[in-house]
């Protein structure tokens, strides 16, 4: 009997479909918490896997394809790398902190003297967001928009990579889970620190530190990628459900940041495990995940601010107006990325 094996294709992926879930399982996770709604069963079954998880063990397989795409020879086309992550990331991100300024100063009266004004600019267009003035606090959820320490996160992420990754990539099995084991370990760490208030450990929280070993893990499932899935198929389905049964197995027997260490370990292998499963490839038409994911606090909180009668119809609005609010930041991505192909191309001339 013939094994059913397929030669691996870089393509023929559904992490599409992966980010959507991961996007929707944040922003509905938390207007239900911030809106103090209890989520159906089966809803919070649907989405009980955390989507900051796979969305970094996400970016880790990504930007390491990204990084082999612009390297020549075995180096890093650094400059080109940098550019588009600048234009991924910082131009929605720039526009959601400015309507969220706006929004801030139109519903919450206190306003702020020059110093926290300061302040403000310089923490939310610098994406410090874990920073929030004592004169925001009585705004919405308490942070203009909590959600966004993940963006600082990712590009710490890649600084890291780009710093290790000419002498990783070649680098074996045994030293590639070693450094993961390492990552872990700091993992554990920092769940032992705890959660406290001391200015160090809040940092901690919203470092690198705790995340580094779940972006690493894509970057291994990218390293090995060919070895991994050219398999028979039904081995990587086999390793699938082990990880999904380690993923409930492990919840609460080793200590972790964000979430019990396995759990963590396991999800994030999941994610690229099951994105290529199926091996058909899958992309959506519009990608508002990153938008959606930008603008659902700034929701939250307005609904908030505006003192409005709390329950799942207000639930449901809310989520559409952010995905409404995707739609638009990405459609303005795209107008600023034709603009900076225009400016290329009269330069070229």
């Amino acid at each position: 009997m013939n094994k059913p094996v397929t030669k691996f294709s870089f393509e023929n992926n559904i992490f599409d479909i992966i980010r959507y879930y991961a996007m929707l399982q944040v922003m509905i996770n938390h207007m239900a918490e911030h809106f103090k709604l209890q989520l159906p069963a089966v809803l919070q079954a649907l989405i009980k896997f955390q989507g900051v998880v796979i969305l970094f063990a996400l970016s880790g397989y990504l930007t390491a394809a990204s990084l082999d795409r612009d390297s020549m020879n075995g180096d890093i086309d650094k400059q080109k790398f940098l550019k588009k992550r600048f234009f991924r990331i910082f131009p929605e991100y720039w526009l959601c902190v400015l309507i969220n300024t706006v929004v801030i100063f139109v519903l919450y009266s206190p306003k702020p003297n020059l110093k926290e004004g300061l302040i403000y600019v310089i923490t939310q267009f610098g994406c410090l967001n874990f920073y929030t003035g004592e004169w925001l606090r009585g705004y919405g959820v308490g942070a203009p928009n909590g959600s966004l320490w993940t963006i600082l996160v990712e590009l710490e992420f890649y600084v890291i990579i780009l710093l290790i990754w000419k002498w990783l990539k070649n680098k074996g099995i045994i030293t590639w889970s070693i450094l993961i084991a390492c990552f872990a370990g700091l993992n554990y760490l920092t769940a032992i620190a705890g959660d406290g208030e001391m200015i160090a450990i809040k940092l901690l929280n919203c470092s690198i530190i705790p995340y580094l070993y779940m972006f690493m893990i894509g970057c291994f499932f990218y390293r090995f990628r060919e070895k991994i899935f050219n398999c028979d198929s039904r081995l990587i389905a086999i390793a699938g459900l082990f990880f999904v049964a380690m993923y409930f197995v492990g919840d609460g027997l080793i200590s972790g940041s964000y979430l019990p260490l396995l759990s963590g370990i396991a999800l994030a292998a999941m994610t690229i495990i099951f994105g290529y499963l199926f091996k058909i490839k899958f992309r959506a038409k519009i990608d508002i995940t990153y938008g959606t994911y930008l603008y659902h606090m700034v929701v939250v909180n307005a609904i908030i601010a505006l003192g409005v009668e709390i329950n799942y119809v207000v639930m449901g609005i809310g989520i559409v107006v952010s995905l409404l609010l995707g739609l638009m930041s990405s459609r303005f991505n795209r107008l600023v990325g034709i603009k900076v192909a225009a400016s290329r191309v009269k330069a070229g001339n």
